[in-house]
């Protein structure tokens, strides 16, 4: 959401539920939380070396993210809620 807000387009937006998988992201840096997601887009694996889905990830500090065509920091995006 903070995301559209910004009008910046970092992360591709889909379904923001989790079913499509097009918000996947890698976590570099912080602490987060994820709400169930799939197997299909997130395996297990894949969790444990910090990739998520961006509309299932509950910040718990300032975030950086990686997905394939950008690196951004969490702060930017907080200060647009």
């Amino acid at each position: 959401m903070a995301m559209a807000k910004l009008s910046q387009r970092a992360i591709h937006v889909g379904c923001r539920g989790g079913g499509c998988g097009l918000c996947k992201v890698k976590v570099l840096q912080g602490d987060y939380q994820t709400k169930r997601m799939s197997k299909a887009h997130i395996s297990e694996e894949e969790a444990a070396m910090g990739f998520a889905l961006a509309c299932r990830l509950t910040p718990l500090s300032d975030l950086e993210l990686e997905s394939d065509h950008f690196q951004l920091r969490k702060q930017q995006i907080q200060q647009a809620i």
